[in-house]
Order: C-alpha cells, then structure tokens, then sequence
C-alpha cells in the first residue's frame, strides 16, 4: 500500500509539472510575441498579446491554486498586469525589465515543479 501510494503521487506530480510547463512554455510564446511587436512600435498588437497572455494564465489559474504556493500565481498576474500599463508607453526600460522579471518567475515555477530530490528535501 505505501508503495502503492508513492507511485500515485509520482505520477501525480509528473503530471503536474507537465501540465506547468506546458503552460509557462505558452505563457512565454505570448510574451515573447508582445515583446516583438513592441520592439516593432506597435503598442495596440503587443497589448492585445498581453491580454491573451492574462487570460491564458487566469484560465489555468484553477488548477495553479490547487498545486502552486499562491504567492507565485498572484506575482505573474501581477507582472503581467504591470506590462499592461507599460505596454502603450514609451518606456523601454521599464518595460524589458518587467518582462525579465516576469521570465525569470516563470523559469523559477517551472524548475520548482519537477519532482526533483532537491525540490523534494
């Protein structure tokens, strides 16, 4: 039975860090197209790949509550809210640097979701 019980929670936690990464995989795709058109000066398309990017992450927000510490799930809709507000600006700076940010916690849940022993001790 204890075995039996380990090897639900394996599968369970590989399924798990699939489903992750495929998400932030396609999170990264869309902000990864909102950078390129603002590189391109064109804020109407990179806010529009902004908000496809909100709405893919609140669509999966669900099942992120129920495997995810919160505080990560609220910081990326919060990142992502603040690229909102800098897309339509001519603030370059500001703008890369929230998208860094927001790549690099993206990065950070994906490494912390696969069940490996120094994610586990």
């Amino acid at each position: 039975l204890p075995s039996l019980l380990l090897v639900a929670l394996l599968v369970f936690s590989v399924f798990s860090a699939t489903f992750i990464t495929e998400t932030i995989d396609q999170t990264e795709a869309y902000l990864d197209q909102a950078v390129y058109h603002y590189h391109l000066q064109e804020p109407d398309k990179t806010t529009v790949c902004l908000i496809q990017t909100t709405k893919y992450w609140r669509s999966r927000q669900l099942f992120f509550g129920m495997v995810l510490k919160h505080e990560d799930v609220d910081q990326v809709s919060g990142e992502l809210a603040r690229l909102l507000s800098y897309a339509d600006t001519d603030d370059s700076d500001d703008f890369l640097s929230n998208c860094a940010a927001l790549q690099a916690t993206l990065e950070h849940i994906r490494e912390m979701e696969w069940p490996y022993l120094q994610n586990i001790l």
